[in-house]
């Protein structure tokens, strides 16, 4: 894989994504999209729908994930996978604010090999070969190498914080989080377009960025492009936030956010490209969650409202969960069991856990199920779980 060649031709569609959005802004058809408050225009989907054109004529055995039409190309088991966003920040560029841009990336599986960050109002781009440093050319012009600079004191310091569509303004972490940066930082940046904060901190304007379940299109190779101009990047365990920037201020953001001491050592993170399955399920599709916790609908459910209750963490079996961890996967127990009630009135429960795969586990996540049983669902019921897991009615 010749990554300068793919370097190139990202550049140049992205160059011309924006200057398409640039010359669209007046005209942009707008519409709602999904349930929440994100909004999409013809702009993101034609854009997107030429990126792909180019990128499926240039390497048609690569993958696409855009955000816009999701997968696309050569389909998920690749070797070579493109991530898309045509039009970061449509909700800034809808209102004629012009922080806006495109972001594209290059990955073989789950690590990034390629990132371009167009900044399009001001012709900024952005990009990063693995292994080979960060680079800006403005408006076409000759390339220069970046650099995130030296760090100064937190309370000197200006980060930059942007979290997922999904995140409601009662999400417990999220205020937290952004409660704490707002007190021990010197400001603290809401572009609502990552494409716009991952070139400040590159070109050393930011001291950080803090990103709270972002999507994948947005973070993954801005957060390369940002390590090649030497930023370091620190993942909770749960991949759900990351903090990249120049090392003394991540570590300065770490003792603030306290991320080591609430989420183990970060040396053994999880990161937001190797996540469990799990974790991709969409938060709006969660029954209920709280800090350490969330329950979704099992995908094969066993039986009619079959759900599962997870924790954040990213830890193998239930055994390995920390007792805070346990409670918090338990409290879940009576939200869940109250929604099956009123949508299937099941006759009884079982509850509980696989750990290992001789014992079934076949997702290694830790999680219970919570499966609804109904009179008659099996001839003999006595035993419960001894006798639908081992096929006996006695220990």
């Amino acid at each position: 894989m010749d990554l300068r060649s793919a370097a190139e031709l990202a550049v140049s569609l992205s160059r011309e994504a924006g200057d398409f959005a640039v010359a669209e802004q007046d005209v942009a058809r707008i519409e709602a999209k999904g349930t929440g408050s994100d909004l999409v225009t013809h702009v993101d989907r034609e854009a997107e729908r030429r990126i792909v054109a180019a990128l499926r004529e240039r390497y048609p055995d690569h993958a696409v994930l855009g955000e816009e039409e999701g997968e696309q190309g050569a389909g998920p088991g690749a070797r070579y996978g493109w991530l898309i966003d045509p039009l970061d920040g449509t909700n800034n560029y809808v209102i004629g604010l012009d922080v806006y841009g495109v972001c594209l990336t290059l990955c073989e599986g789950k690590r990034p090999l390629v990132a371009v960050v167009h900044d399009s109002p001001r012709r900024r781009t952005y990009w990063a070969i693995a292994g080979a440093g960060a680079w800006l050319s403005t408006d076409g012009a000759a390339p220069r190498r970046l650099g995130v600079g030296a760090a100064e004191p937190l309370h000197r310091t200006t980060v930059a914080f942007t979290q997922g569509y999904a995140v409601g303004h009662d999400d417990t972490r999220r205020n937290q989080v952004f409660d704490a940066l707002e007190r021990g930082t010197k400001r603290v940046l809401r572009s609502w377009a990552p494409s716009s904060d991952w070139g400040l901190l590159a070109t050393g304007r930011l001291g950080a960025l803090i990103a709270y379940r972002n999507e994948i299109w947005d973070l993954i190779g801005g957060a390369l492009i940002a390590q090649e101009a030497g930023a370091e990047m620190l993942t909770d365990l749960s991949g759900e936030l990351v903090v990249v920037g120049r090392s003394e201020t991540v570590r300065e953001l770490d003792e603030l956010l306290r991320i080591s001491e609430d989420h183990g050592d970060p040396r053994g993170a999880s990161t937001p490209s190797d996540p469990s399955p799990f974790t991709l399920i969409p938060h709006e599709d969660r029954l209920a969650q709280n800090e350490l916790a969330f329950a979704v609908l099992d995908a094969h459910p066993a039986s009619p409202g079959h759900a599962l209750i997870i924790p954040v963490r990213q830890i193998e079996t239930w055994l390995d969960a920390t007792p805070a961890e346990q409670r918090a996967a338990l409290e879940l127990v009576d939200l869940v069991t109250a929604q099956i009630d009123d949508a299937h009135a099941p006759d009884g429960y079982n509850i509980g856990f696989n750990a290992g795969a001789s014992a079934g586990q076949t997702v290694f996540h830790a999680h219970l199920h919570v499966i609804p049983r109904y009179s008659g669902d099996v001839e003999a019921p006595a035993g419960g779980v001894r006798h639908a897991v081992i096929g006996r009615g006695y220990c």
